[in-house]
């Protein structure tokens, strides 16, 4: 059984390797080595469904206290991104271009890549075709917590992985049927969340499975086994994929790799911590968000990819500094306060009512 427990740095430098393969994928290599871009972002997802079942499932977070953590973390900067970019297009980009209100309501609702029907998301008429990536992360997160709401309630552990392990399947049974039919629509399946979502609730099923298993799984996984999934899932990216293997087959190993890394040699683990792995992966939100528009720059219009690059890690990393770190803490911090508050008012209304020896109670309702 795995333990929870609190900041693990090499889950950080897990994170970093993600965005690094992103920036890889978007500026350092040739066109036909776009690819590590996708499997950086399958990174992402096994790490978000791993974090998110600690979270929902092990630790049971009240699903409030999810929301708004989820909400600080990525909402304000989000919205700064958008706005920012909203002046670009229409100002400053080669080939000026202001979206409708329809379509700037899908995005900032995390909708885009379902509406407008008519639109594709990677059109690069504004460069918002990364969003997708966000959107299937929020609209998992809704779901799993959805789950968490459904099976507390029945408080059978045996029916929570049941849930999780049955989307997992349904996710890959869809996916398998988009590889064979592909819908109809815009945007291509593998952005859609009911196929793109397959590592992220793979991570989660694993991770909840391992913690209630009475196995000791890790005494069965030989420590060489998470890398070698990795190195087989970067494989099934690469130009000698077979058919479809990157969609089903290697969000999976990825998703296995990432529960199983307490179990790799420790100096893999290490290389992971180290400092400069970790800087990106916390910088990872604003990096991923703020290097798109310089992506777009770098294919369509020539660009330098090594300026682009370097500039994105700047924009981002100021962009972490200056609005997305200071502006998380201080709304998390906001939310603590009221939630002591809270609760330090409902507790001095259950003495007030205890101490009431008249045999009324008396209920005092604390105000807002």
């Amino acid at each position: 059984m795995q333990k929870t427990s609190g900041h693990i740095p090499y889950l950080d430098g897990w994170r970093g390797l993600a965005i690094l393969s992103v920036f890889f994928g978007h500026f350092v290599s040739k066109a036909e080595y776009w690819w590590i871009g996708s499997f950086g972002v399958q990174l992402f997802f096994a790490l978000s469904g791993y974090l998110m079942c600690n979270i929902l499932f092990i630790k049971k977070v009240k699903l409030p206290n999810f929301f708004v953590s989820r909400i600080v973390r990525v909402v304000p900067t989000f919205l700064l991104f958008i706005a920012v970019l909203l002046v670009y297009s229409a100002v400053f980009q080669p080939e000026p271009f202001i979206p409708s209100g329809e379509e700037i309501l899908a995005t900032v609702t995390f909708l885009r890549t379902y509406l407008p029907h008519e639109l594709p998301l990677t059109s690069k008429q504004w460069a918002i075709g990364h969003l997708w990536s966000l959107n299937v992360e929020e609209h998992s997160y809704i779901f799993l917590a959805l789950v968490a709401l459904l099976t507390r309630r029945a408080k059978s552990p045996w029916l929570t992985g049941l849930c999780l392990a049955a989307s997992t399947f349904a996710v890959w049974l869809i996916t398998f049927r988009y590889l064979t039919q592909p819908p109809e629509g815009p945007n291509h399946f593998s952005t859609l969340t009911e196929s793109a979502s397959l590592g992220l609730l793979a991570a989660a099923t694993i991770r909840y499975l391992r913690h209630h298993l009475p196995l000791r799984l890790e005494a069965m996984v030989p420590p060489w086994l998470p890398l070698a999934s990795v190195a087989v899932a970067f494989l099934c990216f690469s130009t000698y994929q077979f058919k479809g293997f990157h969609l089903i087959l290697a969000p999976i190993l990825i998703a296995c790799a990432i529960n199983f890394l307490d179990q790799v040699p420790t100096f893999v683990r290490t290389c992971l911590s180290n400092k400069v792995l970790c800087w990106f992966g916390t910088c990872s939100f604003s990096l991923y968000l703020w290097q798109q528009p310089l992506h777009v720059l770098t294919t369509d219009h020539g660009a330098n990819g090594w300026l682009m690059s370097a500039t994105a890690i700047g924009i981002g990393a100021i962009s972490f500094y200056a609005f997305e770190n200071p502006v998380r803490q201080v709304l998390a911090s906001a939310w603590r306060k009221r939630s002591v508050d809270t609760k330090a008012q409902s507790i001095e209304t259950r003495e007030i009512a205890i101490q009431d020896g008249s045999g009324t109670a008396v209920v005092r309702i604390p105000e807002d």
